[in-house]
């Protein structure tokens, strides 16, 4: 057994021995920590940071967040979002065919019902990228736009912890990060960091730059070893008055065929993805990372060979939320050698492990 192996078993033996970790040997678990630790030593592995990472310091995930900008926006702006009223109208169309049909049994009533629930209350981006685009036309059409984008930035806005520990650790340790988060915890975590170290150990304490949708090329082309950088690629709370963010329908098709899907083509060339916090249910960026990994793979030459030898991506997942969405289509995650890490949803800290276990290796002397 190697020094290296050695050294994976002992600071992960609690993990890899969890009989939760179904369908996975103990022995795979370990091999996908190599891996990972191996792409982390080549300098070619970069986080990125989903909602989940940010709900300890109060900003709610999607289905919340939608339903609580619906409800400001009626409140707050009077201006209806029009939620209710198709609600009423297809309750009205059900009731309607139900007169016409009083022999069917109540299995089909039932089953009426819960077609109407599937359309109007279905949680997932799908249906909330669909909302957010009547939302924003509604106030656009009646002069409450401005109105919107302030209810937008106090929702995406810190309201408990300013950041956390897992994004400390994870600043302490990479020089640069890709989110699709509006909000600052992250470069609350930098500001935290560079008061307790110096930048002789950690060279990119000296400054940060957080760059938005419009500027994250830019940001990429610029890098350097002396600069924390952080790549919101759907838009900073900054970008929420000159309209530069993802939100929309519309805008999401507009920067993902153009800057985003630029940017990410590149980035998955160079580097293998940390993805932490982040699910996938975003179909639209769920389509585009996958779309890019297939164009670039069909471009052949020196990536296509090395994404399918050495440079696969990774995804952690706490245990609920991979069996409850991941696990049917995990066929897609495994095709692009996407290596999915399922933890106990009590056990978050695995993750802080993993990443106190790469600060060793960064900052133990040994060559990376």
């Amino acid at each position: 057994m190697s020094e290296k192996t050695a050294n994976i078993e002992r600071g992960f033996e609690s993990y890899i021995s969890r009989e939760w970790i179904k369908r996975v040997s103990p022995e795979e678990v370990k091999r996908r920590i190599n891996v990972l630790e191996s792409a982390f030593r080549e300098g070619r592995l970069i986080p990125f940071i989903g909602a989940g990472a940010s709900v300890i310091c109060g900003i709610s995930l999607w289905d919340d967040v939608m339903r609580d900008i619906e409800k400001n926006v009626t409140e707050v702006l009077g201006v209806s979002c029009g939620y209710k009223e198709r609600l009423e109208s297809k309750i009205g169309e059900i009731c309607v065919q139900l007169k016409e049909n009083r022999n069917n049994k109540s299995e089909k009533v039932l089953e009426m019902l819960e077609k109407v629930c599937d359309v109007y209350f279905a949680p997932g981006y799908k249906d909330n990228i669909r909302r957010a685009s009547e939302i924003w036309d509604i106030c656009k059409r009646r002069g409450k736009l401005k109105g919107l984008l302030g209810i937008l930035e106090k929702a995406f806005a810190v309201k408990h912890h300013s950041t956390t520990i897992t994004l400390v650790k994870l600043v302490r340790v990479f020089n640069e990060v890709i989110t699709v988060n509006y909000d600052e915890t992250l470069e609350n975590a930098w500001r935290f960091i560079s008061k307790t170290e110096t930048v002789e150990k950690i060279p990119w304490l000296e400054s940060y730059r957080a760059y938005g949708v419009s500027s994250i090329k830019y940001g990429y082309v610029n890098r350097n070893k002396s600069l924390f950088s952080i790549f919101h690629i759907h838009g900073v709370k900054n970008d929420f008055y000159s309209q530069e963010f993802v939100f929309t329908e519309e805008q999401y098709d507009k920067y993902y065929s153009g800057e985003i899907r630029d940017f990410l083509s590149q980035i998955v060339r160079d580097y293998s993805l940390l993805f932490i916090g982040f699910s996938f249910e975003d179909y639209k960026f769920r389509k585009l990372f996958l779309d890019v990994l297939r164009d670039l793979r069909k471009g052949g030459g020196d990536y296509s060979e090395f994404v399918s030898e050495h440079r696969p991506h990774f995804l952690f997942l706490d245990e609920n939320v991979y069996f409850e969405r991941i696990d049917k289509q995990k066929i897609h995650f495994e095709k692009n050698k996407i290596e999915i890490m399922v933890y106990n949803k009590n056990e978050h800290i695995f993750i802080e492990k993993l990443l106190d276990h790469l600060h060793n290796i960064r900052f133990s002397g040994e060559e990376m």
